[in-house]
């Protein structure tokens, strides 16, 4: 089934959710931080922190390398919006968006006002955020009109 055959609610829902995954994957790639003169994606960034961390923490440590499928992950979402499977892309999507914006506001948060030799750059993170928010706000939009849409009338 193709997209095209749902109801303009969903289809509306689907183009916003959409949008919104399109900036979390160009949010990524944005500068996220300032060291000196040089200015870091969040790829960059993780990377490095992988690198020079010390971490004990496993779980942090796969957060780190896994985050560069961010943009992979924000692409497959929009294949399977444009094939037609709405519940699948959009019920993904709001998975990918939380993780992706609960990174990026944290970052935003945590970074906003240094004035150290690292320091955040607002552009990516809010991207990615804002980006989140309305894949968020899209999908759980279109799960509801495909919920509703699927539901026969009542006469």
């Amino acid at each position: 089934m193709s997209i095209a055959r749902y109801p303009a609610p969903v289809l509306v829902s689907a183009l916003f959710a959409i949008a919104g995954l399109l900036a979390v994957g160009i949010g990524g790639f944005l500068p996220w931080l300032r060291s000196g003169a040089v200015l870091r994606s969040s790829f960059e960034a993780a990377g490095v922190a992988g690198r020079l961390g010390p971490w004990d923490a496993p779980l942090l440590d796969v957060a780190l390398a896994g985050w560069i499928a961010i943009p992979l992950l924000c692409a497959i979402c929009i294949a399977v919006y444009v094939i037609g499977l709405i519940r699948t892309a959009a019920g993904f999507a709001v998975i990918v968006s939380f993780l992706a914006g609960t990174v990026a506001l944290a970052a935003y948060v945590l970074g906003s006002g240094g004035s150290g030799v690292v320091t955040v750059v607002a552009a990516g993170p809010l991207t990615t955020s804002f980006g989140a928010a309305v894949a968020l706000v899209g999908s759980v939009a279109a799960l509801l009109a495909r919920r509703s849409a699927a539901r026969p009338a009542h006469r």
